[in-house]
């Protein structure tokens, strides 16, 4: 009879408790090393792929801390994780510094980036701003063949939805 206890013990803990998910790798090494920016970083993209953007915002701004090469590696990910947050404002004011630190505008952003500046125009009203940074995108995107159709489509209503707007 005691020999049964334990095998009952465990399918009730499991009938009865939510299983938990493994530790991601990056808050293993944090175990080790908090402050250590790649595992912040890495940290951060899991919990931006997530939907958890704030604790990302927090394990980006932690990774900025610990080293300088971490903030301009992850400057875009903040920017569109203030950006997923509803912080406008501030994601613009990112995106503005990302451009300053690659010496220029927002045409020396990679292509995500001029993406999301354009959306950030878009929602801060800045229509004539918008349209140019999606036609631009959409120019540049097609030039070097890196948009699928749905994303060149998607483009294509983003330009229709600032003229309307405008």
């Amino acid at each position: 009879r005691s020999g049964l206890l334990l095998p009952a013990l465990c399918i009730a803990r499991s009938l009865f408790l939510a299983p938990q998910p493994p530790p991601s790798p990056p808050s293993l090494v944090l175990k080790l090393a908090p402050a250590d920016p790649d595992a912040l970083a890495a940290q951060a993209y899991l919990l931006h792929e997530g939907d958890r953007f704030q604790e990302a915002l927090a394990a980006l701004d932690a990774a900025a801390a610990a080293s300088p090469d971490a903030a301009a590696s992850t400057a875009f990910a903040r920017a569109h994780a203030l950006y997923c947050l509803g912080r406008v404002g501030e994601a613009g004011g990112a995106l503005d510094a990302l451009a300053a630190s690659l010496g220029g505008g927002p045409s020396a952003l990679p292509l995500p980036a001029r993406h999301l500046a354009a959306q950030v125009a878009y929602r801060q009203g800045r229509y004539g701003e918008a349209i140019a940074g999606y036609e631009a995108l959409a120019a540049d995107a097609a030039v070097a063949g890196s948009t699928s159709p749905e994303d060149a489509d998607a483009l294509a209503a983003n330009v229709v939805a600032a003229y309307v707007s405008a």
